[in-house]
């Protein structure tokens, strides 16, 4: 690892690890699917895309909710096709690719109660906006996800699972 490229490993590292910390808060029986979507949303870049096996969606400029509504939806799925939101992060591996990219693989882990947990990998675009925020001292956001393992392990388990209404 070169001097150049230290700082941006670093700043993804913190980045990923507080992405965990907010997967983390599914093993809280209390919490809600907003608060839980709220703390993932805020990894997200202004301009954030998501791409699953070809489908690229990406937030329209008039609603500034599309993700939060998005990812309240998605855990409600999880939620109502009996998988609960048992999830954590499991691993992770930092691939920079310029002075402030980095191309972060991420695996998430899920504990449903009615049947064997498994793992999933996505893969995060994330950039440095060289500003750190005042919340909590993080730099950057994600900008991209390539999920398409994560619909292929879901579909695995429930057929249908995009179908399911919240």
């Amino acid at each position: 690892m070169s001097a150049t490229t230290a700082p941006t490993l670093e700043a993804a590292t913190a980045f990923v690890k507080s992405y965990g910390a907010a997967i983390a808060l599914t093993q809280n029986p209390n919490i809600t699917a907003e608060e839980i979507a709220a703390a993932l949303v805020r990894h997200y870049g202004s301009k954030f895309t998501a791409y699953d096996h070809g489908h690229v969606v990406a937030a329209p400029s008039n609603d500034p909710d599309f993700w939060l509504k998005g990812v309240t939806t998605h855990l409600k799925r999880f939620q109502k096709s009996g998988l609960g939101w048992d999830m954590k992060l499991s691993d992770f591996r930092i691939e920079v690719v310029g002075g402030d990219a980095a191309k972060c693989h991420v695996t998430w882990s899920i504990s449903p109660a009615n049947q064997e947990g498994w793992e999933w990998t996505n893969v995060y675009g994330w950039k440095d906006g060289g500003e750190i925020s005042a919340e909590d001292g993080l730099r950057g956001a994600f900008e991209s996800v390539v999920s398409d393992e994560e619909t292929e392990e879901l579909f695995r388990r429930v057929p249908g699972f995009l179908e399911i209404e919240v």
